[in-house]
């Protein structure tokens, strides 16, 4: 006896096939820079702090303007993969990869079929996720998993289970110990929290556990940040111009970082 499948489960599958397509043509291209020994000097410090030890990478960080946890990541991927500049680079290309895959593992099953396909197709065609996915640097690791802080603090929204709350906390801090602007942009999906909550009458004891739980796991974290902050040369950090900044942050996901040249 032999089942055919309905109109929607054919219609289904087929976006399935098509997603998977569309991540492995990602692939392709995300991977496609890697391939290559040119290193600008960032590059060359992370390079430099994935053959370094972990208690080292500690130290150093201490007076750098990047949390460590980047730089303890490469350095175990370091170890399974040789640590050469192609072997390093690729760690950026995956956490592209896994960025857009989440279209298919994560919102596919939230938001339906068409929005995780539609998500991907976008993340793949985003300038900046192409191009750090080429540098041996932590930004692609930071949008993944502000992303995944992003959809458990959705899914613990909903559902409140024990799962969403544990992978929310830790993609939250995984995230903040990452890239010091990931750590503003996990502050910010714990007010949009509240805020949800707060306008739907909902208790917010869920959302004070989570949010202590952050605050006392990330005491070390604010250390480091403001350790960096008074002992770092100002020089090494990003300075914010108005009304530029706006400009940038919004062209910066078609366009990648616009040179600047001082006049």
């Amino acid at each position: 006896m032999t089942t055919t499948q309905s109109r929607p489960e054919r219609a289904e599958k087929t976006k399935k096939i098509l997603h998977l397509l569309l991540l492995a043509g990602g692939a392709v291209l995300l991977f496609s820079g890697v391939f290559q020994n040119n290193i600008w000097y960032d590059e060359a410090y992370s390079y430099g702090m994935a053959h370094h030890t972990i208690p080292e990478i500690c130290s150093i960080t201490y007076y750098d303007v990047h949390p460590p946890l980047y730089y303890i990541l490469l350095r175990l991927y370091a170890l399974l993969t040789g640590g050469s500049i192609v072997a390093l680079r690729s760690f950026s290309a995956l956490a592209g990869l896994l960025l857009s895959a989440l279209g298919y593992t994560h919102i596919r099953k939230d938001f339906g079929a068409d929005t995780g396909l539609l998500y991907t197709l976008v993340t793949l065609l985003f300038a900046c996720n192409f191009k750090y996915s080429i540098e041996i640097r932590m930004y692609t690791l930071a949008a993944l998993l502000v992303m995944l802080a992003g959809i458990y603090a959705y899914r613990a929204y909903y559902d409140e289970n024990k799962k969403n709350s544990v992978l929310f906390v830790l993609f939250s801090l995984c995230a903040a110990y990452t890239q010091h602007y990931a750590f503003l942009a996990v502050v910010v999906i714990n007010i949009i929290f509240l805020v949800a909550l707060l306008h739907k009458k909902r208790s917010v004891k869920g959302w004070l556990l989570r949010g202590a739980a952050q605050i006392v796991l990330f005491i070390p974290g604010c250390f480091y940040f403001f350790h960096q902050l008074l002992g770092v040369a100002r020089e090494y950090w990003i300075d914010v111009e108005f009304p530029e900044v706006f400009f940038e942050a919004f062209g910066f996901f078609t366009a990648g970082d616009v040179p600047y040249y001082e006049m």
